[in-house]
């Protein structure tokens, strides 16, 4: 697993934080599409520091995608596809990632993408059967279109994909005092002040970190509150 340049991003540890930064910089990313939202799309992305972008767009420059794609000239129209007239470009916007032109032709190529993101018009049965290798192997999907003054955009990180951070707030945390394990759940009682309130609500989730006696706990999956009171809250027992 490659590490964080941290001099490099500090500014992007500082504002994703470092544990989201670890994943970024691990990424294998595939673009299919470099209309307007398309090159947007790489820029940025490269721009963040993933390990690998592949572009592809094998169609030719069009005189009308130069008012929607930054990076074409005038003499790459009739003559040049949009992946080859863009790709050095993208290149010299972060030389820490590996952006190279996808030469795939079949689902099996993509095994080594960790997120497929279309920007272009496919046929339906074709978007269908990318997801559907990506939901079986735990990939990510993501397909947006912009078509002039409307778009959309729709995703798929299957059934296993949790968001730790749904606000963008900071995290909470608080020291535990003690556990108490009951018949079918554990009442955690939190080391607080009496005038403290907790600022959980009911329905959130939470991880447990150097839990000592109740080991099994920490870095387990997420675990949803049930009950809330002043200084406590219980949660379903885990299956150890």
């Amino acid at each position: 697993m490659k590490k964080i340049d941290e001099n490099l991003y500090s500014r992007q540890i500082f504002t994703y934080g470092k544990e989201t930064m670890e994943k970024i910089v691990n990424l294998r990313i595939l673009i299919m599409g470099l209309g307007g939202l398309g090159i947007e799309t790489a820029k940025n992305i490269i721009l963040a520091g993933p390990k690998e972008v592949s572009i592809s767009d094998k169609k030719i420059c069009k005189i009308n995608d130069l008012g929607s794609n930054f990076y074409l000239k005038e003499s790459d129209v009739n003559k040049k596809t949009r992946e080859v007239s863009c790709i050095n470009k993208l290149k010299e916007l972060n030389p820490y990632v590996n952006v190279n032109i996808y030469e795939g032709s079949s689902n099996d190529d993509l095994s080594r993408f960790n997120i497929i993101i279309i920007t272009e018009i496919k046929k339906l049965e074709e978007l269908y059967d990318i997801n559907k290798y990506c939901r079986k192997n735990k990939k990510y999907f993501i397909y947006a279109l912009n078509l002039g003054l409307t778009g959309f955009l729709f995703n798929d990180f299957g059934d296993e994909h949790y968001v730790y951070d749904f606000n963008g707030e900071k995290k909470i945390s608080y020291n535990i005092s003690y556990i108490e394990e009951k018949k079918d759940r554990y009442k955690i009682i939190l080391d607080m002040k009496e005038d403290e309130n907790i600022e959980f609500t009911e329905g959130d989730y939470i991880t447990f970190k150097n839990i000592k006696g109740l080991d099994f706990l920490n870095g387990n999956e997420p675990k949803k509150i049930i009950n809330i009171y002043k200084q406590c809250f219980e949660i379903e027992k885990f299956n150890n």
